[in-house]
């Protein structure tokens, strides 16, 4: 993907969602490979699952680019729960118990918490019914896959557990902070030859599969409208030059996930720092911990109908996709992943060779003067020759999007994304991922502003 492409997507996949936050784009796009990241068999896993933390957890700041070179969001975060200094406030026994077995629905226990399987089917059935209402489908489907998420998503009790948790905060903070602060010690972190981290994760877990990615086609005029004024508009415009036409692509807006990281700790009032000191300045920018990523948007172009010339004459893009020219990368920015997929050659740009359909004859007989003089042809012509045909093209049925078209999904397809999700949750084999056509890169981080803090309450009780 040529870099400044990835912007006007960036744009225009955040666009689709529910308008909150802003988006931060990445100063090039990274080519990345999904796996399931709570499964490590082997130190190349344990990598993979660095890698994905460090970009999900890069210093954000609304219209800045993401600076990977930052300290990350856990490093951060761990040095304002260490500095915090609590209100003193009641915390009986049975509220104790009553959080613990709210988290205990949300989380299973150890040193770093993770999703249980009724909150990972949660996840996957409200994605797939986000999908159903951005993608305009019929009032019949959309209360389908509601069903589902009420039964088999366990929606009820799922959201009753997080009305506990979040009630009970506003008790009292100390005890959320005090847990988080403990993981959090450098001590405790995952390491990895390259160094340490807090596990980050992501929804739906379908997304492993790429064929259950939507479409998307916008007009490079559309994708202009959704960058709009932001601050990366130059490195936009340099790719944009004089094109017009349309571009082609799949995309996934995974949701990002911490066990270690609540964003709602720095709405709490029950908390302070010491005189002067800001957590947050609540405009997305100041602070050390001024927003983080609670998204993270992935793409591939399957095929473009440009038209315009280049004032200059570009250079011939690698086989590899990478962009080209002299670029300087910090250690953190995410390498390559290993096991990908190769792009396909220019003539064949764009074919998604899985939905390709050869037409063929129906079946002749032999001719019966020649299988008379020898026998055996009549079973070497029993199968029809396979005869060159024209090639057949099942395209998604696409709707009106916000300044585009996107993809209207079809239900047989989150059937097969639930069962998907249902067997990663259980770690079961699973089937070979077909070949993608064309490689997937991270193109942006939908991001949300904290709010100012502390903001502590002058009328709790607070130590001396």
């Amino acid at each position: 993907m040529d870099a400044g492409l990835h912007i006007g997507i960036a744009a225009w996949i955040h666009a689709q969602g529910d308008a909150r936050g802003f988006a931060a784009w990445l100063p090039l796009p990274v080519r990345m490979t999904l796996v399931d990241l709570d499964v490590a068999t082997s130190m190349s896993d344990v990598v993979r699952a660095w890698e994905f933390a460090q970009l999900a957890n890069g210093a954000v700041r609304e219209g800045m680019p993401v600076d990977s070179s930052a300290a990350p969001l856990w490093a951060r975060h761990h040095a304002v729960l260490t500095a915090m200094d609590h209100a003193s406030r009641a915390w009986d026994a049975a509220e104790q118990a009553e959080l613990e077995r709210a988290l205990a629905v949300l989380f299973e226990p150890g040193p770093f918490p993770v999703q249980t399987p009724a909150y990972l089917l949660y996840e996957e059935y409200a994605t797939a019914h986000r999908d159903l209402e951005q993608s305009q489908a019929s009032a019949a489907d959309i209360a389908a896959v509601l069903a589902l998420w009420v039964v088999a998503g366990r929606k009820t009790e799922i959201e009753a557990a997080q009305a506990t948790i979040s009630r009970l905060m506003q008790r009292s903070s100390r005890p959320v902070a005090e847990t988080e602060r403990i993981m959090l010690h450098p001590d405790l972190l995952l390491s990895t030859p390259s160094g340490n981290y807090a596990p980050t994760t992501m929804t739906p877990l379908s997304a492993t599969d790429e064929t259950t990615w939507l479409h998307g086609e916008a007009t490079v005029d559309e994708l202009d409208r959704c960058v709009g004024d932001s601050p990366a508009r130059a490195q936009w415009e340099a790719w944009r030059a004089n094109r017009h036409g349309s571009i082609r692509f799949r995309f996934v807006a995974l949701t990002l996930h911490r066990s270690w990281f609540t964003p709602s700790l720095y709405e709490r009032r029950d908390w302070r720092l010491a005189d002067g000191e800001v957590a947050a300045a609540g405009d997305g920018i100041g602070g050390p911990v001024p927003a983080f990523a609670d998204r993270m948007y992935l793409a591939a172009v399957e095929g473009t109908q440009l038209r315009g010339d280049d004032p200059v004459p570009r250079p011939q893009e690698p086989p590899d996709g990478r962009p080209v020219g002299t670029v300087v990368l910090h250690d953190a920015v995410l390498r390559p992943a290993a096991h990908l997929s190769r792009p396909v050659r220019g003539g064949m740009k764009g074919l998604n060779l899985a939905r390709v359909a050869p037409l063929r004859p129906a079946a002749l007989p032999a001719p019966a003067a020649v299988t008379a003089l020898r026998p055996e042809l009549a079973v070497a012509t029993a199968r029809p020759p396979v005869v060159p045909g024209p090639i057949v093209l099942t395209e998604p049925a696409m709707r009106p999007a916000v300044l585009g078209r996107l993809e209207l999904v079809p239900l047989a397809r989150l059937h097969a994304r639930f069962a998907l999700a249902e067997r990663l949750i259980v770690h079961a084999p699973e089937a070979p991922a077909p070949v993608a056509a064309a490689p997937a890169f991270v193109v942006g981080l939908g991001c949300r502003a904290l709010p100012a803090a502390p903001n502590p309450d002058d009328r709790y009780q607070w130590a001396a």
